[in-house]
Parts: C-alpha cells; sequence; structure tokens
C-alpha cells in the first residue's frame, strides 16, 4: 500500500515541522460500495481517520480531500454516468 510506505518515510520529518499530511481520495470512498476503486479510497479514508487522531498530540494535521464525481471511462463502465451527481468535463482523445 503506497500511501503507508511514503507516509512512513516521510513521519519523522513530518511530525518535526509539526506540518500536515494531505490525502487524495474521492467522494466514492465515503462508504464501501462494491468495487475495489471504492474499497481503496474507503481505506484511506480510514487511515486518514487513524492517524489524525493519532498525531493530533504531535500537532500534525491531516487532510482528505474529495473531489466529486466526474464523467470518464471508468465512471461510464460503473453506470454511474447518468447520476445528476456527475460533473462533465471536457475530456481530449489521445
Amino acid at each position: 500500500f503506497g500511501v503507508l510506505s511514503v507516509t512512513d518515510v516521510f513521519l519523522d520529518m513530518i511530525i518535526e515541522a509539526e506540518g500536515r499530511i494531505v490525502q487524495i481520495s474521492s467522494l466514492d470512498g465515503i462508504w464501501a460500495s462494491s468495487h475495489s476503486y471504492s474499497w481503496s479510497k474507503f481505506a484511506l479514508e480510514g487511515i486518514s481517520d487513524t492517524w489524525r487522531r493519532g498525531l493530533k498530540e504531535k500537532n500534525v494535521s491531516v487532510s482528505v480531500v474529495q473531489p466529486g464525481f466526474v464523467k470518464t471511462n471508468m465512471c461510464y463502465a460503473a453506470h454511474c454516468a447518468e447520476s445528476p451527481m456527475v460533473t462533465s468535463v471536457a475530456i481530449e482523445d489521445a
């Protein structure tokens, strides 16, 4: 799990600087639905909550950014593109 590995490498420096850990998750991580993308984001949310509680006494803050749903190929495959919660963005063909 890359998030754990990278954070572990820098954790002493973050604590020394009384810094901040910022995680990029997704609104899909708020609940564990039926696909692996959601599971991994849900796990990231849990790890972040644990770090937030454990590092508070060391003056380290933990933030999670949860971008909303965007019409992408992954969204179409998951049949979520029809939802009013999904935002359209211009995606150029490669």
